[in-house]
């Protein structure tokens, strides 16, 4: 039948179905655009439905029609006679009205209908929000003015206090008022002279006045404005009074005396001391004397003195290191001495025997360095800078809350007030073995001024943290009863050196324990994410460094986490870590004091009681020891030797010190960087942000100023593994 229909319209009939637009048979409605869930919302010139269509429209191609609406408008004319047919397409509004009786035209529009109603419903419902959402928008605007005005007074204001302060301890200000000091000497003086002579005073009462002006008269005296500054307003006045008062006119030291300048005040009061020690190393030489405030140190920058004093242990102590930073460490075995010392320190150095290290290698450092790489992650893919410094930070924290206390600080997913609160105490106590007077031994004091309650909430923070970890342990341990072995030890699921020095039953105090673990949570912290720091730093800046230590650990490790035993074949990796110790010695000062007089290699002499600074940083930057001093250079150790350390380079390299009081953490500290930087490597290529001005200042170790930004980068794993 239909062949007859199609048949009797002759060739017309055939090329109909092309004529017209091309727009689909249904109603345009029943339409979306392709790969879109969203209606199309109707135009005002499709507003009257399916009628809009011409009568005659029908599919331009098959692909326009379902298999299951091309079933359906059969099965709606197969029963239809040719008359029917005809009428169909011959009638103005029959074709139109048999296509609005199908089913799922019928559907179709009726989905359209409740689309375009739940277009305009959404539409009036987003005007009538208009003007809160423009009330909301004109409120932020104001509270964002309100906030730029309050910080640009705040900023006015501190702009007018610096001013003021310029004025008040300018050169000028301070020569005025001590003119004036002078002047005012003057007047006291001849009342003093009308007072003895009129005989208002007698002999004995004038002399002795008179000595006391006579004292503040040439303290005050100055030169003529026209000459060279007066040293009162150069710390080089610091030298002259503080030599004149700690040495005597007969210092036989044979030691020469460095003159501090007024542009060395920044680094020696709060900077990075290390820098101008270096400075004058090169103008003074190896051994030279700073004074500085009420006391004098004696500087070393040479080997053999180096060795000299740190390997006899009982001729120089700790002494102004202790003094310092008691306050944080307390009787903590990184500042005892004597007994003390010798009996917290055998009680510690056997938790970090080999056994323990080989099993922390895996159970922490190379699931802390996995969560590190975990969380870099988001950023190598983003492309975002990444401040390195604080990753590397918060990653050593991890490590050493889990080696000590079996505890995850959990700083790298969240900030830990434990990073912040270390590092302003180990400030703090550098501060004090430079400032000029020592007023924080004032307790009372130290409750008034901020940066002393800075510090005292600091080591609060750091103390109470370490008493709760003790006290959950030492629950544990109690509970189990007997003593636990070595191998026992190491297999437990608790292998922190916190439990091995509770499990040995040795008897010691809570507070002393505190202070042990102290000392060891903030060295072990602090020391080895500056490590990781510098050592990363300095092989973004030599790529082909970069590109071998990337080379060695893809053959090594073929794409596992590393082991204890791939330490000694991480070779290359292992001498970029030492060189970065040399160039960024943690701590680039030791300080020591003279238990008894002693001659030190040169014939140097020292009294007892005098201070000495070891400046690691000049040892290992000095040109007299080291070849192209100032260049990276792993292979300056030789990669088939042994590690390099204080005793095989006789003491031109001493980053963990040396002698007795040697750092008993440093193969502790070399594993973890080792392990962290080559998973590090493993998975990421990084590069230094451009035009970052890197500059040092000190805690305890050296730190950038702003922090270190990089971008990190995934690396192929297919790469990875075929290396």
């Amino acid at each position: 039948m239909f062949k007859q229909f199609w048949g009797s319209q002759g060739q017309q009939a055939q090329q109909r179905p092309q004529e017209g637009n091309n727009d689909p048979w249904y109603a345009p409605s029943a339409s979306s655009s392709p790969g879109s869930s969203r209606p199309t919302t109707p135009s005002p010139s499709s507003s009257g439905s399916f009628g809009a269509q011409r009568p005659t429209d029908r599919p331009s191609s098959a692909s326009h029609v379902s298999p299951a609406e091309a079933a359906c408008i059969i099965n709606a004319l197969k029963d239809k006679s040719i008359d029917e047919l005809r009428k169909l397409l011959s009638g103005d509004d029959a074709y139109q009205n048999f296509l609005l009786s199908l089913e799922p035209v019928k559907t179709q529009n009726k989905v359209r209908d409740e689309l375009r109603n739940e277009t305009l419903q959404l539409a009036r419902e987003n005007l009538e929000k208009e003007p809160r959402i423009m009330e909301l928008r004109n409120q932020c605007r104001i509270i964002r003015t309100t906030e730029l005005a309050a910080a640009q007074e705040k900023l006015h204001e501190l702009e007018r206090r610096k001013e003021e302060l310029l004025k008040l301890y300018s050169p000028g200000s301070l020569l005025h008022r001590l003119q004036d000091a002078m002047n005012k000497t003057d007047e006291e003086s001849e009342s003093l002279h009308r007072q003895f002579l009129e005989g208002e005073i007698d002999l004995t009462t004038f002399v002795q006045k008179y000595k006391k002006l006579r004292y503040s008269y040439h303290k005050h005296n100055k030169k003529p404005p026209s000459t060279k500054p007066s040293s009162w307003v150069s710390p080089d006045w610091l030298t002259k009074l503080t030599s004149s008062l700690t040495l005597g006119q007969n210092d036989d030291s044979n030691i020469p005396i460095a003159s501090a300048q007024l542009e060395d005040v920044s680094e020696l009061l709060g900077g990075a001391l290390f820098l101008p020690l270096f400075k004058w190393m090169n103008q003074y030489g190896p051994i030279y004397r700073l004074a500085a405030g009420p006391r004098n140190f004696v500087i070393v920058s040479d080997p053999a003195i180096a060795k000299h004093v740190l390997k006899n242990y009982g001729k120089y102590g700790k002494g102004l290191v202790a003094e310092v930073s008691e306050f944080l460490f307390g009787s903590g075995f990184a500042i005892a001495e004597g007994p003390l010392w010798t009996a917290r320190r055998r009680a510690v150095v056997p938790s970090l025997h080999k056994k323990y290290l080989s099993v922390i290698v895996d159970r922490v450092f190379c699931r802390c360095a996995e969560r590190m790489v975990e969380k870099l992650t988001p950023d190598a893919i983003s492309g975002s800078a990444v401040n390195m410094e604080a990753k590397f930070s918060q990653l050593t924290l991890d490590v050493i809350g889990l080696a000590l206390f079996n505890y995850n600080f959990d700083s790298l997913t969240t900030d830990s007030p434990v990073i912040e609160a270390v590092y302003t105490a180990l400030k703090e106590a550098e501060l004090r073995s430079t400032d000029l007077l020592p007023y924080w031994q004032i307790k009372a004091l130290c409750k008034v001024i901020p940066r002393q309650i800075k510090a005292e909430n600091a080591v609060s923070l750091i103390r109470q943290t370490v008493e709760e970890l003790i006290s959950k342990c030492r629950e544990i341990v109690e509970s189990e009863g007997e003593r636990i072995n070595e191998d026992e030890y190491v297999n437990d699921r608790d292998p922190s050196i916190l439990r091995f020095l509770l499990a040995s039953r040795e008897e010691v105090s809570s507070v002393q324990l505190r202070d042990d673990l102290l000392s060891m949570l903030v060295a072990g912290h602090e020391t080895t994410g500056s490590v990781l720091t510098w050592t990363s730093y300095l092989l973004s800046k030599n790529p082909s460094a970069l590109k071998k230590a990337h080379e060695e650990v893809d053959r090594v490790l073929g794409g596992r986490n590393p082991t204890y035993e791939d330490m000694r074949n991480l070779k290359f990796l292992t001498r970029c870590i030492t060189e970065s110790l040399r160039l960024y010695p943690h701590p680039p000062v030791l300080i020591r004091r003279a238990l008894v007089a002693d001659v030190l290699p040169g014939n140097y002499k020292v009294n007892a009681g005098q201070d000495i600074m070891i400046s690691v940083y000049n040892v290992h930057h000095s040109s007299e020891v080291w070849e192209r001093a100032e260049e990276f250079e792993p292979e300056r150790f030789d990669l088939e030797g042994p590690v390099p350390n204080e005793t095989n380079t006789d003491f031109r390299f001493i980053p963990f010190s040396g002698g007795p009081r040697k750092c008993v953490g440093d193969q502790f500290a070399l594993l973890e960087a080792t392990v962290a930087l080559a998973i590090f490597l493993q998975n990421f290529s990084f590069e230094l942000i451009p035009d970052q001005n890197i500059t040092m200042t000190t805690g305890a170790t050296i730190h950038t100023t702003n922090g270190l930004y990089m971008k990190v980068k995934q690396r192929q794993k297919e790469s990875v593994l075929a290396a």
